[in-house]
């Protein structure tokens, strides 16, 4: 992060910081290595400087178009032009901008269909922990055996789901303090709905 900002935005931690709408002790321990930002800072960061997000989630594919420099014994970071589109994102209130040619590669699947979900709390903790990254594909919203993003009392959560003999859809966490449950598809209720089946995970290590 410090990187992209001293050579894209060109500017002092602290007014990144009040844009990024954090203290600067924050923005100083992201940079430093001392904490790790969570998904909506990620999509936050991207918005501001035009850094894809894939490559900062995943380190790869294209930062973004044009050259920047690099200060001496810093890596080098990679700059080329790629077309790239925005996917709505659950959870963090923006969209996530994604390279083309890195859907294309590694997913094989047209941007329309994805969404991205920012992972909060601790329920698929070990599988999916807060603050997590993960790419959705909406196509595919009759769940059978994985990880599906769903629409619960309002809330989007990843969860485990395996179908049940008599229609029934079997829902657990990985962390055991939250029971598994079931829902009848032929009649769910109405505060439940399957946004789609979790293709991709990205996470800041």
């Amino acid at each position: 992060m410090r990187l992209i900002r001293e050579e894209v935005l060109k500017e002092a931690r602290n007014v990144t910081a009040q844009k990024l709408g954090i203290s600067l002790v924050s923005l100083q321990n992201y940079e430093g290595g001392a904490r790790q930002p969570s998904a909506v800072l990620v999509a936050k960061f991207s918005r501001l400087t035009g850094v894809r997000a894939d490559w900062l989630l995943f380190g790869e594919g294209e930062a973004l178009p044009g050259e920047a420099g690099r200060r001496t014994g810093e890596p080098p970071v990679s700059y080329a032009p790629d077309a790239h589109v925005e996917v709505p994102c659950y959870g963090a209130g923006a969209a996530v901008p994604l390279a083309q040619g890195w859907l294309a590669s590694r997913l094989k699947l047209p941007a329309g269909q994805l969404a991205a979900v920012a992972v909060a709390g601790d329920a698929m903790a070990g599988v999916l922990n807060d603050g997590d990254l993960v790419l959705i594909n909406r196509a595919e919203t009759q769940p059978g055996s994985g990880l599906y993003a769903l629409e619960l009392d309002g809330e989007v959560v990843v969860r485990r789901a395996q179908r049940l003999p008599g229609g029934k859809l079997g829902l657990s966490s990985a962390n055991e303090a939250y029971p598994p449950f079931e829902v009848d598809l032929a009649a769910p209720p109405g505060d439940f709905s399957v946004l789609g089946r979790v293709v991709w995970l990205g996470r800041q290590v």
